[in-house]
């Protein structure tokens, strides 16, 4: 028996000499969206791609749906063992009633069960206010609503709020960063949303919480991560930026946005900084730091393979590539059944017929500002909100972010609640309010940036003016071409003019609404627009186009 002990002894010595030593980097695979908005389902909006029978041309590629966005995370989350899904905020708020009609419940698990792992906060996690995006992490029933279906425990995934802080505790409101180790090597995931939240949220919702610088939030996180050993830093911000018309998924070009100085101004810690906010794709190298952005409602993934030093734990490449959530790619069936599910539920009030339209009402805009679709809902709370009790309004005025999709009828030109409600979410009520002409014209003038670009507020049909981006800030409205109801604009009068609640506080940069007098409320927004449907006078036509730019 004794020959055994060498024999042993020579297969263990062989044993170690051919196991390989460590590698001296790990490789980690980051899987990253934003602005899902509780898309449960494949949403109407697709993706531009280059069309490869026609050389120079586009087509539209159906894209999204839960159920494809998470096949793709399993097959990639496959090529790599040390991987983390991480999301930069808008996963809930302005939903399809599919989830929305149940506060935003089913896409929390949806999400939990895609395998999230962390998310910023983003503006539309407040949309119901503070307590009740605790309630999204840390479950309970609706304090209204209650369970409609059933025991809800909250979100398995984090969600990440470094610059929200509660006034009360001096604290963040939610985590402000998370730390996860691959082979050893820790990554801290750092969240945060944009600092403007409170300008386009309900202000009562966000009351006693503050919303602080973006980079000086992360930077005086930079050295308590690096006493724990961490430093490869991603950022997970909801705010964002633009590329030039007709750029691609992958490209930077002509980039642009609050997103540049933040990231400008961001340590040279940071390695990653996924984003969101803006609804548009782009995969950028800003400042040495991989910038990224996954569209909006699960259209696009972004899967972002970095490589870290195993010695030092800093990141020492990264590469980033947004691709295409295919409408027709393969299906999640646990996703499928969760979609069912509430899917049963809703039918009833998603399918009930609420009227005609002759064609789709677009939110796509003409050179002046004008949508086909902001004019309708412009008209329908102008409609509403005539009669006397409601304040006798005279103007319809809506924010087109306050639209979130397009309206197609189907074939017969049938229109459904569930449709509207994807339109207008937000279950704001109306409310008529009385402004100056000069209050009026200033309104007009808040819609303009620096470089005289606009943000178009939708006006009803009978409000018609020229403007131009050359002329100066403060009267880029030409007041003579003013008119409303076909009267020229008179600065002493007061108009009274019927917005969203939203607006009237404030909202969306409408600062002088705030100064509004005389306030009345009538219904909720979408309750006008199904009525306005109803009634058949969605489906005259619109008349010339009220607002005109002039260079």
């Amino acid at each position: 028996m004794k020959p055994a002990l060498p024999l042993l002894l020579s297969c263990l010595l062989a044993a170690c000499a051919t196991t390989p030593p460590p590698s001296p980097t790990v490789a980690v695979k980051l899987l990253a969206f934003n602005d899902f908005h509780g898309n449960l389902r494949t949403p109407n909006s697709g993706v531009k791609q280059p069309d490869p029978n026609r050389p120079g041309k586009t087509i539209n590629v159906p894209a999204g749906g839960s159920a494809q966005l998470a096949a793709l995370i399993k097959r990639l989350k496959a090529a790599n063992p040390n991987h983390a899904v991480v999301a930069a905020g808008d996963l809930i708020g302005a939903s399809p009633l599919l989830s929305a009609l149940f506060h935003d419940e089913p896409t929390i698990a949806a999400l939990d069960a895609m395998g999230l792992d962390f998310s910023a906060v983003g503006n539309h996690e407040f949309d119901e206010g503070g307590a009740e995006l605790l309630r999204m992490q840390h479950g309970g029933c609706h304090p209204q609503d209650g369970c409609q279906a059933g025991p809800f425990t909250g979100a398995r995934f984090g969600y990440l709020a470094a610059n929200v802080i509660d006034e009360r505790t001096g604290k963040p409101l939610l985590p402000a960063y998370a730390i996860r180790r691959f082979e050893g090597v820790p990554v801290a995931f750092v969240g945060m949303t944009t600092k403007a939240t409170p300008a386009v949220v309900n202000r009562k919702g966000v009351a006693g919480l503050q919303f602080r610088d973006e980079a000086e939030t992360v930077n005086a996180l930079v050295p308590v991560l690096r006493e724990q050993g961490v430093k490869a830093i991603v950022v997970l911000l909801h705010e964002g930026g633009t590329q030039t018309e007709g750029a691609g998924i992958n490209d930077c070009k002509g980039f642009s946005g609050e997103i540049v100085d933040i990231v400008k101004r961001m340590d040279a810690e940071i390695d990653v900084v996924v984003t969101g906010h803006t609804h548009q794709p782009y995969n950028c190298e800003l400042s040495g730091k991989r910038v990224t952005s996954a569209y909006s409602f699960g259209r696009v993934l972004t899967e972002i393979d970095l490589s870290l030093d195993r010695s030092s734990g800093d990141v020492i490449k990264h590469r980033a590539e947004n691709l295409v959530v295919r409408a027709d790619g393969p299906a999640d069936q646990a996703q499928l059944d969760l979609i069912a599910k509430y899917a049963a539920l809703t039918q009833p009030l998603e399918e009930r017929i609420i009227g005609k339209l002759p064609a789709a009402m677009s939110r796509e805009a003409t050179p002046g500002g004008n949508t086909a679709l902001g004019r309708m809902v412009a008209n329908a709370q102008l409609a509403a909100m005539r009669d006397a009790r409601y304040g006798a309004a005279e103007i319809g005025l809506v924010n087109l972010g306050g639209l979130r999709a397009d309206l197609r009828p189907d074939a017969q030109g049938q229109v459904r609640y569930g449709q509207l409600f994807t339109v207008q979410p937000f279950n704001n009520n109306l409310i008529t309010l009385s402004l100056t002409g000069e209050e009026l014209l200033s309104l007009l003038e808040q819609q303009f940036d620096a470089k005289g670009e606009m943000y178009a507020w939708q006006f009803s049909s009978n409000v018609a003016y020229r403007w131009s981006a050359k002329r100066p800030a403060g009267k880029r409205v030409d007041v003579a071409s003013l008119r409303i109801d076909g009267a020229a604009w008179d600065a002493k009068r007061l108009y009274r003019i019927a917005v969203p609640t939203f607006l009237a506080d404030g909202g969306d940069g409408a600062k002088m609404l705030t100064h509004g007098r005389d306030r009345h409320v009538g219904p909720i927004d979408l309750d006008s627009l199904a009525d306005y449907i109803a009634s058949g006078e969605a489906g005259k036509p619109l008349g010339e186009q009220g607002i005109v730019r002039e260079d």
